[in-house]
């Protein structure tokens, strides 16, 4: 007998074979290196970010834990010293380090360049 193939497995399934939800208008999925091998739990990552970066939980969104890492979706354009707090900010041992997900790629988070100054 054959398996049979649901539309919806293919939708949510990245070439990696990692799930992929959509990311709902308004928010952000971002990346933070903190994973199961880390002894994470959804409740440790909401509560680093509400009590150190000081966000209302309701404003975090679809965890989603990893082996090595985990995603959060967070609202868009968050002011960039929330970042900086999180990048420092330690749960289960390991820092957040926090990096934005971009198009399957990490993209961390960094201050934009002034117009006419270029890094060589």
């Amino acid at each position: 007998m054959k398996r049979a193939e649901f539309s919806h497995d293919r939708e949510k399934t990245a070439p990696s074979g990692r799930r992929t939800d959509p990311v709902k208008a308004g928010m952000e999925r971002f990346r933070l290196e903190v994973g199961k091998q880390h002894g994470v739990r959804p409740e440790n990552i909401v509560g680093a970010i509400a009590n150190e970066a000081g966000l209302d939980s309701r404003y975090i969104d679809r965890i989603t834990i990893h082996e090595d890492h985990s995603t959060v979706d967070l609202p868009e354009d968050m002011p960039r010293d929330i970042f900086r707090d999180l990048k420092k900010t330690w749960v289960s041992g390991q820092q957040l380090k926090i990096s934005r997900l971009d198009d399957d790629r990490i993209q961390p988070f960094r201050k934009k360049e002034r117009p006419g100054k270029h890094k060589k």
